[in-house]
């Protein structure tokens, strides 16, 4: 059976190598990618590679989508397969055996429909989920080692962190759990503080928090901004905002249109 779903998601991955999967977001990544300008929800670096990618297959004759496809599927292969050698098979990896079915193990898991719906897609999910791997890979191995981590690995983590945030804003606060976790298990583990280490998280909250102030352009997309209250309110009532609204008191409905309700539902 497994290698009945490996045929099966090659022949997807060639039949729909070439076509867009009609998305929202996506649609809103290729305008984003044409105006370089994003609004509070995207990230920067997502648009931009999109937009070098139309360039390159311009010149080259191929296009664009299938390009960022290759690109996110080989990015998602060597994520995978970092996170199997640092966290699944760490005590076995030197085994040859197991180490030449990895690239099965791989192909199986991105073989997976809904894993190869994300990386075949122009969404920024896919690579800043690959990076979030490989994160969460050496976070994890760097608390399970009894070795002291360099500051080269926290920086790398960081990197990562950074990356993944600007490729998709989601991941600040994603990445940035599993790396404050991982630092404190890792300090209460070792019962030693490292003062390095936190210097360096603190640094990259401020270096994601700067890079979203100046990239960013709040509302340039025509949505809702971020807010105490549109937060809360989409958590509480999202799916059934233009159902309800008639409900809600003058202060409440106050604050957006009807189209903006449309727009949420």
């Amino acid at each position: 059976w497994m290698g009945i779903q490996l045929l099966l998601g090659a022949c997807w991955v060639v039949c729909n190598l070439g076509k867009m999967p009609i998305f929202h977001e996506s649609w809103e990544i290729l305008v984003m990618s044409e105006t370089l300008c994003v609004d509070e929800y995207t990230g920067f670096l997502y648009p931009v590679m999109v937009h070098i990618l139309m360039i390159i297959s311009q010149k080259i004759k191929v296009p664009a989508v299938t390009i960022l496809y290759l690109l996110q599927l080989i990015v998602a292969y060597f994520a995978y397969e970092c996170f199997l050698q640092k966290v699944v098979f760490i005590r076995n990896w030197k085994k040859d055996a197991l180490r030449k079915r990895t690239p099965i193990f791989v192909l199986f898991a991105l073989s997976i429909p809904p894993v190869l719906q994300v990386h075949m897609s122009v969404l920024s999910y896919s690579l800043a989920s690959s990076l979030y791997i490989v994160l969460l890979a050496k976070v994890i191995s760097a608390c399970r080692e009894e070795r002291t981590v360099k500051g080269k690995e926290i920086i790398s983590m960081c990197l990562l962190w950074i990356l993944s945030a600007q490729i998709c804003v989601d991941y600040a606060w994603i990445g940035g759990i599993s790396v404050v976790a991982g630092l404190v298990m890792y300090m209460s583990t070792h019962r030693r503080f490292c003062f390095k280490s936190v210097l360096i998280v603190i640094m990259s909250v401020v270096c994601i928090s700067g890079l979203n102030a100046a990239l960013q352009t709040p509302g340039s997309m025509g949505k809702i901004q971020k807010s105490t209250e549109s937060i809360l309110l989409s958590r509480v009532v999202w799916p059934k905002f233009a159902q309800l609204c008639n409900f809600w008191d003058g202060e409440v409905t106050g604050r957006w249109t009807n189209a903006d309700l449309m727009n949420i539902s």
